[in-house]
């Protein structure tokens, strides 16, 4: 609620709230951890079936599409994202081995480090963008989110090989 208030009900206001005072862990990330630990929590209670909540996910989405037209700008987060996000780890935890593979096997071992690591990339590229001068590049700008998932996707592999080395090097050093 704090977040809707402060992105889009400032907005709808007339009131400029800059970014970080809503887009940060606390007030965008946090309740949506929550959220996630509770639907963990209380899953045998919570009866919806597979096609409810496919239902849902896609009237949200186009819900959103519609959200962002009427407000004028992104804020990331949209109200219909609530229910979206909900009918997401409803169905997530209710069909945890559907679709295993490696996109499932990524999230699980790399989403923590890009979600840490993705807006140091993108402060990072709006920089080098600036610097190249193609910060308004309309191509450049699209490709910017692709170049900001690849680019944390591959630091978190980094990331992981260099923390699993250091612990196959302490497991060898404790053996000898």
């Amino acid at each position: 609620m704090v977040y809707i208030f402060l992105a889009q009900g400032a907005h709808l206001a007339g009131f400029y709230v800059p970014n970080p005072f809503y887009r940060n862990w606390l007030v965008e990330a946090f309740p949506f951890f929550m959220l996630g630990h509770w639907v963990h929590e209380n899953q045998d209670r919570i009866n919806i079936s597979n096609k409810v909540l496919i239902t849902i996910v896609i009237i949200t989405t186009l819900l959103c599409l519609v959200e962002r037209w009427i407000m004028g700008r992104d804020f990331g987060v949209n109200i219909v994202t609530i229910p979206q996000v909900f009918a997401l780890f409803v169905y997530g935890v209710k069909n945890p081995t559907r679709h295993e593979g490696a996109i499932q096997r990524m999230g699980r071992d790399y989403s923590m480090m890009v979600y840490i690591i993705h807006i140091a990339i993108w402060v990072i590229l709006d920089g080098l963008y600036k610097y190249m001068g193609i910060a308004e590049n309309q191509p450049a700008l699209y490709m910017k989110p692709i170049l900001v998932v690849v680019l944390s996707i591959l630091f978190a592999l980094l990331f992981n090989a260099i923390v699993a080395k250091m612990k196959s090097m302490k497991t060898v050093s404790k053996v000898v």
